[in-house]
C-alpha cells in the first residue's frame, strides 16, 4: 500500500499541469486534492500530501501496510517518469520472463472487442480554491 501511495503521489505531483506521468488505474479508486488560489496557476498542496484516500472498488481502504501486486509497463516499473519507488519492488514477471503488458492488452482487446469504455469514478480530483491572493 505504501508503494502504491508513493506512485500515486508521483502521478499527481505536477497537477494541474500534465506531462504524461498521470497513471491510469484499475481495481481501486483514489482521491487527490489540490489547493489553488483564485487566479489558477500551480497547486500549493505539497507533493506527498495530495493523495487523500485510496480504496478497493468495494470501498475497503488500502492502507500503507497492505501487500499488493501492481501491473505496469517496463518503463514505469524501472523508474521512468520519476517512478523510482517502483524500481525497488520485486518483479514477478518482466518482459524477459513473460508477455509484455502491451501484448497482454492487445490480446485482451482482440478477445473482448468491442470494448465499451466508460467513466466509473476511479480517480477523483478535488480542487480547493482560495479567494485570497
Amino acid at each position: 500500500g505504501k508503494l502504491l501511495r508513493s506512485a500515486l503521489e508521483n502521478s499527481v505531483s505536477y497537477l494541474p499541469n500534465t506531462n504524461g506521468r498521470f497513471l491510469q488505474i484499475s481495481g481501486f479508486r483514489f482521491v487527490h486534492s489540490c489547493s489553488m488560489n483564485s487566479t489558477g496557476g500551480s497547486c500549493s498542496t505539497p507533493s506527498g500530501m495530495r493523495v487523500v484516500n485510496i480504496t478497493f472498488l468495494d470501498g475497503r481502504p488500502i492502507t500503507d501496510d497492505i501487500n499488493l501486486y501492481l501491473v505496469t509497463d517496463d518503463y514505469i516499473a524501472k523508474g521512468g517518469d520519476e517512478y523510482s519507488m517502483l524500481s525497488q519492488a520485486p518483479f514477478i514477471i518482466d518482459s524477459n520472463s513473460g508477455e509484455s503488458v502491451v501484448e497482454v492488452v492487445m490480446e485482451a482487446v482482440k478477445r473482448w472487442s468491442p470494448i465499451s469504455p466508460h467513466v466509473d469514478g476511479r480517480i477523483t480530483g478535488v480542487i480547493l480554491t482560495s479567494l485570497l491572493m
